[in-house]
């Protein structure tokens, strides 16, 4: 899971996605600089290759953990975490 917020957001702040991100073993926290709520408007270009870096992470990690479903889905926190390599 990405949870990806604005720098200068003023709610939720980076502080409560970082609390949501705390929630989910696999998830990946970042914050957008020059960002406010509208990441993927404000800063459109560092949105996509973020976004586009996390699937590409987590579509590398399907294809290493075939064996917990096909392609790697199904996973739900049992399969290697492409930040931790395991």
């Amino acid at each position: 899971m990405l949870v990806l917020a604005g720098e200068l957001d003023s709610g939720p702040r980076p502080r409560v996605a970082a609390g949501i991100a705390s929630l989910f073993r696999h998830a990946e926290l970042t914050v957008q600089p020059g960002a406010g709520h509208h990441p993927r408007l404000d800063v459109p270009v560092r949105f996509t290759r973020t976004v586009a870096a996390f699937l590409t992470r987590w579509a590398l990690v399907g294809i290493r953990g075939a064996g917990h479903g096909e392609s790697g889905e199904g996973r739900r926190g049992r399969g290697p975490c492409p930040r931790s390599g395991g």
